[in-house]
Order: C-alpha cells, then sequence, then structure tokens
C-alpha cells in the first residue's frame, strides 16, 4: 500500500475499509485465505462451567487453630498468587477455613476424573501431578509442587472432574476446603 507523503489520512483509511470489505464479501485468493487461517490459529479456546447458585445461605466454616498455625497460614497465604491480594477479613475468612490434613509418601490426594471438593496449599513436602491421556494406559509424570504452591481450584472454579491425580512424594500439607 503506497501513498505519495501529500495525500490525505483519508486516502489510507479508504484502502483499509476495501481491504475490511474484501474480507466481508468472502474474497477466496489464497493470501485472503491464508490471513483468515491465521487468525483463526492464534484465537484462544474458551473456558466454560456452568453456574450454580447456592441453595442456601453460605455459612463461614470456623477450624480452631493456634496463634502459630495461623501465623504459618497468613504467611502461606500472601506468597500465593490466589490469595495474596486479599483484604484482612477475607484473609481471615480463609484461614478460620482451612483445615491441616498431613499424609504419607505414596498416599493419592486428588484422583483424576473424580469430582473436586478442596483446595489444596502445599506447606511442607513435595507432591507429583500424574494425568492418564485418552488412549493411553499409563500416567505420565506432568508436575512436581513444591511447598507455597496450591491445586485443586480449577475443579472448583468450573465445577469439573479433576484433570489429574495428585500424589504426596513426601511429608504433609494444608488443605483449604471450600471457602
Amino acid at each position: 500500500m503506497s501513498m505519495s507523503t501529500h495525500s490525505s489520512g483519508s486516502t489510507l483509511t479508504s484502502k483499509v475499509c476495501k481491504i475490511f470489505k474484501s474480507f466481508k464479501r468472502g474474497s477466496k485468493d489464497e493470501e485472503t485465505l491464508a490471513l483468515q487461517r491465521q487468525r483463526t490459529a492464534l484465537r484462544r479456546s474458551a473456558v466454560c462451567a456452568e453456574v450454580t447458585v447456592p441453595q442456601e445461605a453460605y455459612k463461614t466454616k470456623v477450624i480452631p487453630k493456634s496463634d502459630e498455625a495461623r501465623k504459618r497460614l497468613r504467611a502461606s497465604l500472601q506468597k500465593n498468587y490466589l490469595f495474596a491480594k486479599l483484604d484482612e477479613e477475607q484473609t481471615k475468612t480463609v484461614i478460620d477455613a482451612v483445615e491441616e490434613v498431613k499424609y504419607k509418601a505414596g498416599d493419592v490426594i486428588i484422583k483424576q476424573g473424580a469430582s473436586g471438593d478442596h483446595f489444596y496449599l502445599l506447606e511442607d513436602g513435595t507432591c507429583e501431578v500424574w494425568v492418564l491421556k485418552p488412549g493411553k494406559t499409563t500416567a505420565d509424570l506432568v508436575k512436581h509442587y513444591i511447598p507455597g504452591e496450591s491445586f485443586g481450584e480449577l475443579a472448583l472454579l468450573y465445577n469439573a472432574p479433576r484433570a489429574a491425580t495428585v500424589k504426596v512424594r513426601t511429608i504433609y500439607f494444608g488443605n483449604i476446603d471450600e471457602v
């Protein structure tokens, strides 16, 4: 698209509009088809989930814990991207709802395909993430979780089955119930 230096801005506008109109008319020349394929390939796929409406008023869950446990949880939540921006009241609500659960090495915390009912925040130890892909008979190790990381949120956010199996590799970690 060449224009002389003294041409008006409307000339550029009209040329852009003509190019756009050629796409709208469904021009099938090779360049147009290539551009359409390129745009389609760059699109992001959407994530959809059903809307759930609570049947009854939400009642906050409070699990008793020591001041030391509250301090540890507060530090862990401040490092976690999902909870770092919570205000003081929201942080207190989450800390109140946390239930510490200890596991042994080899225990399965989340089973792929199961319904999601908890969110997990790893306080200590490590976990492995295994995914069984369709048509395969063995699961692949796809990730390791370390202290400070969390998992299990997708099944809760999207009311979907668990996408992977998570196994304890070492030590224990805390569990954040549905908040």
